[in-house]
């Protein structure tokens, strides 16, 4: 058995390699029968039927038909989604272009795009000529795709790789208000959760024996380291907490924003 996270109340769950939707009580509302199944977002799920991916409502009623490559979820009232380039419809090589549509089903942002992601503040990164940039609801690009890679927003900011190999987080204009270069302390960075994002810090030669090679630690949005890298496992904020392993030990615990230890696990 697989299963998929809650939202609005359900959770995709596979039984014998179909997939359904269970409520918060474990029973089954929508019966397994798909091949595929994501959770709901926006009063909508992505389901594959083995002939293409659509979305279903709440009740499982269809309300977009599966005629998509690929279809990814719905935020802020749109949806990526891939159908075939006529391009290249008659050809060995066929490829897809990613547009967006609203809950009818209807394209808003004609497919044009060689990848994209679902809308986060407004914006929605995507690919053009293999460089990432974001457009705003109306399609139109905010930031120019020149970029290597491009995460989602969150928190009003999105960490970014440029072509030059520097790294950081840009607000919804594009502006870069926190630069670091990647490959030289910072190894890692994540997106922004309530104010806070982790960052991995290389701290021994990589392959050392039974030392991990990054430790985890906390910046604030000025780019403040503000809770030193010193968990070899660290997760996002979500309401006040985040998850954390001290040490070698398997054991976890929860830690508050100011990187105080408040729980163990015993």
């Amino acid at each position: 058995m697989e299963a998929g996270d809650f939202a609005e109340d359900r959770a995709p769950v596979s039984v014998n390699d179909k997939w359904g939707y269970i409520d918060t009580s474990g029973r089954f509302i929508i019966k397994p029968q798909y091949v595929w199944a994501d959770s709901f977002s926006d009063g909508r799920a992505t389901v594959d039927d083995g002939d293409g991916q659509g979305y279903i409502d709440t009740t499982g009623k269809v309300a977009i038909e599966p005629r998509f490559k690929s279809a990814r979820r719905f935020a802020e009232g749109l949806a990526p989604v891939a159908l075939l380039d006529p391009k290249t419809a008659n050809t060995d090589d066929p490829s897809w272009l990613w547009g967006y549509i609203g809950t009818t089903g209807a394209m808003v942002i004609e497919p044009q795009f060689e990848d994209a992601n679902p809308f986060s503040d407004g914006r929605a990164a995507v690919m053009v000529n293999h460089r990432w940039g974001y457009i705003d609801t109306a399609g139109a690009f905010m930031v120019k795709p020149e970029l290597d890679h491009a995460e989602d927003f969150s928190d009003g900011l999105a960490y970014v790789v440029q072509a030059d190999g520097y790294s950081g987080y840009i607000d919804t204009s594009g502006r870069l208000l926190i630069t670091m270069k990647l490959g030289a302390e910072v190894q890692e960075a994540r997106p922004f959760s309530e104010g806070r994002a982790v960052i991995g810090l290389l701290t021994t030669q990589p392959g050392e024996a039974n030392v991990p090679p990054l430790l985890y630690g906390y910046m604030d949005k000025s780019g403040k380291i503000i809770i030193k890298p010193q968990f070899p496992l660290a997760e996002d904020f979500l309401y006040g907490l985040a998850r954390v392993r001290l040490g070698a030990t398997p054991k976890y615990s929860y830690i508050d924003a100011s990187g105080r230890i408040v729980w163990t696990d015993k």
